[in-house]
């Protein structure tokens, strides 16, 4: 027989993986567990979403890394010391010490993709009279997508922040700010 569960905010009933699960959530180490509707588990994540878009993602424990200087994906995570000299080449206020801050994380990440050499690239939202053109229109956001995103960008949340938390490319988000500025 399935498992049935109530969703533990509203007490609506989950009876399918469809309509609700199990939600983890971990705050100084304490873990809850939720049953949620979808609903509810949207709503939870919409409230989450600055702090989550402000943070670092870790992953959960017991989760093998890979040692610095490995190969793999964790392996070819760039430098805090390379993110730092881009930071600096780009006039980004970065500190010479402690933890590089996401957005910068990210805009590195954003700026260097599939570069050989990120010395020569330029944060995605300083653009240069030199830059390339836009790409060629991308493919539309699923629905559930352009709404998370439309809903950071009115919290003023930065471009490749949003990206980030939603899963779209920074030109899709760019589009979808332009679509709303247009309505």
């Amino acid at each position: 027989m399935a498992r049935v569960l109530i969703d533990d905010l509203t007490e609506d009933v989950i009876r399918t993986e469809d309509e609700g699960g199990t939600v983890r959530l971990t705050l100084d180490s304490d873990t809850w567990e939720l049953d949620l509707t979808v609903a509810s588990q949207d709503k939870l994540r919409e409230v989450l979403a600055p702090y989550m878009a402000a943070g670092r993602y870790t992953p959960k424990p017991g989760t093998p890394k890979a040692a610095p200087g490995a190969g793999g994906a964790a392996g070819d995570e760039p430098s805090d010391a390379d993110i730092r000299a881009w930071a600096r080449q780009n006039n980004i206020e970065v500190g010479a010490i402690g933890r590089v801050k996401k957005s910068v994380r990210d805009a590195y990440l954003a700026a260097t993709a599939g570069r050989a050499d990120p010395s020569t690239t330029r944060p995605a939202e300083q653009g240069t009279a030199a830059d390339p053109p836009p790409s060629p229109p991308t493919e539309r956001p699923r629905p559930e997508q352009a709404e998370l995103a439309e809903d950071l960008m009115a919290r003023d949340v930065p471009t490749h922040l949003v990206a980030s938390q939603t899963g779209l490319t920074v030109e899709q988000v760019r589009e979808l700010r332009r679509e709303l500025d247009r309505r």
